[in-house]
């Protein structure tokens, strides 16, 4: 199995804006609730990070650090991807990453998801662009689109 966990950040973020309005849960109208559900979870998967047919990846890892993540991939499964960035193109997920400079209003729910989930939290600082342009979206990849 591969698990690709996000930022807590983002995820309450895009759950507020996105998800919510497609009728998918996840506790979010109280900050304090969203951070008991995302600690609760996290803390009760600490057993499977080290098992040898789990692979975890942070979504910010594929798309900030693509080379190295999909490498990762390819040792867990023991083969070569050679359609790199056809399907998945980390430029255009970065989107939806770093949501909270598209989103300022959620800035003191932010401040308290990164005092209480510190040990979640991926270091956008170190790039510069992220989550800085392009359009978020949901489900299909708009490489998905269908051309006319």
């Amino acid at each position: 199995a591969i698990v690709v966990d996000r930022d807590p950040r983002d995820m309450y973020i895009f759950t507020k804006t996105v998800l919510l309005s497609r009728g998918r849960f996840m506790p979010s109208e109280k900050v304090e609730d969203f951070i008991t559900y995302y600690k609760t979870i996290r803390e009760h998967n600490q057993y499977r990070q080290e098992h040898e047919r789990c692979l975890y990846l942070r979504f910010e890892d594929l798309v900030y650090n693509y080379d190295e993540s999909t490498k990762k991939i390819d040792d867990f499964l023991g083969v070569e991807n050679k359609r790199r960035q056809t399907v998945f193109v980390p430029d255009l997920s970065k989107a939806n990453t770093n949501l909270i400079k598209k989103f300022p209003e959620y800035q003191e729910d932010i401040r308290k998801i990164e005092q209480a989930l510190p040990d979640y939290l991926f270091d956008f600082s170190a790039f510069p662009d992220a989550g800085s342009s392009g359009k978020m979206f949901f489900g299909k990849s708009p490489l998905n689109k269908k051309k006319k």
